[in-house]
């Protein structure tokens, strides 16, 4: 694939043909997917990515009148251990871990099927889902009442296993990656499955893509203003923001102030939405990779 710019470093290629250029990339999509997006990038990242394993879920939510349970639900669920040998894998008691759920005197249950190993033998059909969940809570629960409503939602290969070995698999994603800077993993195929995982997942893959534009920002600002007698040719930006260079670099004697100082200049800079004004004369491209990463 050619670059359709000297400064892409990613190219995303849609469905429909249409390419977006980027000097950064984040995948958020499940690990087998950010495999095959990678393969013609690093092969062996690729393998590692689509080695995760995901299993396919479903959850059947059941409501019913509060008189038809013949115990109270004075807890938030339970979980099935294998052994048990049930089809259901837990259930939760969702209007009462939140009340706004179902209305006064209304129960709201849900209960999780999808169990590593045991995809084969279960029916994915909606209504022999709703059966199996029926069937978990008259054998747990005692609940033999019609429900007022039912819902059946299917997750397909939505729940990664994290195996023996996979914080050593993680570790050699890490070392792939660190050879791409510019780009950056997020969801529970990685470090944690629940929505708080999934929330710090992202926040870290965010604060590596702002690290490695922030220092390659740096990298072009002390590379092009290292000479400060020269920096009017090298900067031909509004004077205003001349000076602001000027007073910046000139008051610092050393390589590491320089580099600080000018980390404060793009924080200005950015603040005035000048980052245009900076890669049109500074030639940013000259510190990103000159050929595109096709996705």
């Amino acid at each position: 694939t050619q670059p359709a710019s000297e400064t892409a470093a990613w190219r995303v290629t849609l469905e429909n043909g249409t390419a977006l250029e980027a000097d950064a990339l984040i995948l958020a999509t499940p690990a087998f997917v950010s495999g095959d997006l990678l393969a013609n990038v690093r092969q062996d990242l690729a393998n590692e990515l689509r080695a995760i394993p995901y299993v396919s879920t479903a959850t059947v939510s059941l409501a019913y009148r509060e008189s038809d349970l013949p115990r109270p639900l004075d807890g938030y669920g339970y979980v099935i251990p294998r052994r048990e040998g049930r089809k259901a894998l837990a259930c939760t008691w969702t209007s009462t871990k939140f009340p706004h759920r179902a209305p006064e005197g209304k129960v709201l249950l849900r209960v999780f099927v999808g169990r590593a190993g045991q995809e084969a033998d279960l029916p994915w059909e909606e209504d022999g889902l709703l059966e199996i969940a029926r069937e978990e809570v008259r054998l747990t629960l005692g609940i033999t009442a019609e429900p007022l409503l039912s819902r059946v939602y299917r997750w397909e290969k939505a729940m990664p296993q994290y195996n023996l070995g996979h914080l050593e698999q993680m570790k050699r994603i890490e070392e792939a990656l660190e050879l791409l800077p510019g780009l950056a993993l997020a969801g529970n195929g990685y470090m944690g499955i629940g929505l708080p995982d999934c929330i710090h997942s992202g926040e870290l893959a965010a604060e590596r893509i702002f690290d490695y534009i922030s220092n390659s920002l740096c990298i072009a600002f002390s590379s092009f203003c290292v000479n400060r007698e020269e920096i009017g040719a090298c900067v031909t930006m509004s004077e205003p923001h001349q000076q602001i260079v000027t007073s910046r670099l000139s008051s610092n004697s050393s390589d590491s102030n320089s580099v600080f100082s000018v980390m404060d200049l793009v924080y200005h800079l950015s603040q005035n939405n000048h980052f245009q004004e900076v890669y049109e004369h500074l030639q940013i491209h000259q510190t990103l990779p000159t050929s595109p990463n096709p996705v």
